[in-house]
């Protein structure tokens, strides 16, 4: 099979799996049989055609609107999608049919579900990042040496943090997802990655809330940009 071929059907594949993460995101805070028994509009609660449900395809077809109530689909929906379609095929570019590949794979979704689940309800579930921990961290491409220092490092400076700024200018999930990153990719890329995140969320607070007398009082889901600057990492540093 061409690598051409091979890298359409990760990106197919890429996409509907993101469609997928985009559920699992949003429901991962509050999930029940009721509630995970079909894919419907959040809005009106109308349940999702199979055809509304092809990813990025379906958006473009409605005009990024509910088929019922005319609702503005959010553009979260096909970012994911395409993002993680994209990332799926990098990932197998750059790595190849490896075990290296597995976690990029797994990385790059378990990215996706955390920043959804953010970015709707300003949480990073403890029992979601307890289940990817141990493979993430087995997966990982560093020694436990380095895994346990990063883990270390990460914990002392965002205490550090704290304390110096008296008040909790990150929320525990965001602290937790540190930690566990630090874990992942080792002390220095890790503060790589909070320079990025940091630079990220600045630039969209920024472009968001520039103007506005309320950007005090503003509130901005920093757990995407800690994964996008865990993938920047992870493609371009480490």
């Amino acid at each position: 099979m061409s690598t051409g071929l091979i890298s359409f059907t990760f990106l197919i594949y890429g996409a509907i799996l993101g469609s997928y993460f985009n559920v699992v995101g949003y429901r991962l805070t509050w999930w029940n049989d009721k509630q995970s028994s079909y894919s419907a509009c959040p809005y009106c609660k109308e349940r999702l055609t199979a055809r509304e449900l092809i990813p990025i395809i379906s958006y473009i077809a409605q005009r990024g609107q509910c088929r019922n109530c005319q609702m503005t689909i959010s553009l979260i929906y096909p970012i994911i999608e395409l993002l993680t379609g994209i990332l799926f095929v990098w990932g197998y570019l750059k790595v190849g049919w490896s075990e290296t590949l597995i976690f990029y794979l797994v990385f790059i979704s378990f990215s996706a579900i955390i920043s959804v689940s953010d970015y709707w309800h300003y949480r990073i579930p403890n029992h979601f990042l307890l289940l990817f921990a141990p493979v993430l961290v087995m997966l990982s491409p560093i020694a436990w040496q380095a895994a346990l220092l990063g883990a270390g490092i990460q914990l002392i400076m965002l205490v550090i943090v704290m304390v110096c700024t008296k008040k909790e200018s990150l929320g525990m999930g965001d602290v937790k997802l540190l930690i566990l990153l630090g874990a992942i990719f080792g002390w220095q890329n890790s503060l790589w990655i909070v320079w990025w995140a940091s630079v990220l969320a600045l630039i969209s607070f920024y472009r968001q809330y520039r103007g506005h007398q309320s950007y005090v009082e503003a509130k901005l889901p920093f757990g995407p940009y800690i994964c996008l600057g865990a993938i920047i990492v992870l493609f371009f540093i480490q």
